[in-house]
């Protein structure tokens, strides 16, 4: 089943399966299949990629139109698609990757700090515990979250450094929730870029 998923999804960029990576790609595609598929859903892909079952078969097994049967498995192969990166090096490897991702988003944003206040915050954030301010962790409303995302605004630092007209451009937010994230930001007694 794997190799089969595997390049109809990736194609040329699927990952050559070799003993030594097989496993660990095998759980990584079970772990990802079990994150954003149901059970029928996944049985349906292994009838497909695991048995080679065509549309017609599948759906005579599963009582649903053929037409059915191809927007699940178009409708899987876009979801498991999301963990492109995940499947490419396996889940081991890639949760080492975003650790080291993380460390330089950190030491990135204590620069952006050291900018803004003009202090030397690593020294502080050493002695003080003071840490940058992710925006995972401001309880935003998921519209705002995912519009703040979208815009690469990652942290509190990011977000103080945007203005009024900026945040408001952002695409899928309202007025409600361009309020919510003024708000949030002057409950941490910052301001943004233009107001007073």
């Amino acid at each position: 089943m794997i190799e089969n998923l595997l390049h109809e999804m990736m194609g040329e960029e699927a990952p050559v399966l070799t003993d030594d990576n097989r496993k660990e790609i095998n759980a990584t595609l079970q772990y990802i299949l079990y994150l954003c598929c149901t059970e029928r859903e996944r049985s349906i892909l292994r009838m497909r990629f695991e048995e080679q079952l065509n549309y017609r078969q599948i759906s005579a097994c599963t009582l649903i139109s053929d037409e059915r049967v191809r927007q699940i498995i178009v409708s899987c192969l876009k979801k498991i698609n999301a963990y492109r990166d995940m499947l490419k090096c396996g889940i081991e490897r890639y949760y080492q990757n975003q650790i080291i991702r993380l460390q330089e988003r950190q030491r990135d944003e204590i620069a952006r700090l050291n900018e803004i206040y003009g202090s030397n915050v690593s020294e502080s954030a050493e002695s003080e515990c003071i840490c940058p301010v992710w925006i995972e962790d401001m309880q935003f409303s998921a519209r705002a979250y995912n519009g703040l995302r979208r815009a690469e605004i990652h942290s509190l630092a990011e977000l103080t450094q945007s203005t009024t007209d900026e945040i408001s451009r952002i695409r899928n937010l309202g007025e409600k929730t361009v309020a919510e994230i003024i708000d949030k930001v002057h409950s941490y007694g910052l301001k943004l870029l233009d107001e007073p």
